[in-house]
């Protein structure tokens, strides 16, 4: 087995869940009383259910954050 893989493969995910994630939020933000601010904000609320699911299972196998390229990354900043 290729571990080596796998965590490239899970860092490259992390930072691109995290850009998408900060994205969402300016999109959210930006739509503020607008047609398009349910969507952005139903947009948004998908980028935190992903996040808060990986954080949670990082914490059970004791995987930092760090690890997964989500350090600038909390589920507060997508609230």
């Amino acid at each position: 087995m290729n571990c080596e893989k796998y965590e490239s493969y899970l860092v490259s995910l992390g930072e691109v869940i995290t850009e998408y994630a900060l994205e969402a939020k300016k999109k959210s933000i930006s739509t503020a009383n607008t047609d398009g601010k349910d969507f952005a904000d139903g947009y948004l609320s998908g980028f935190y259910r992903i996040v808060t699911l990986m954080q949670q299972h990082a914490e059970a196998y004791d995987i930092t954050m760090q690890e997964l390229g989500m350090e600038n990354l909390k589920e507060t900043d997508l609230m």
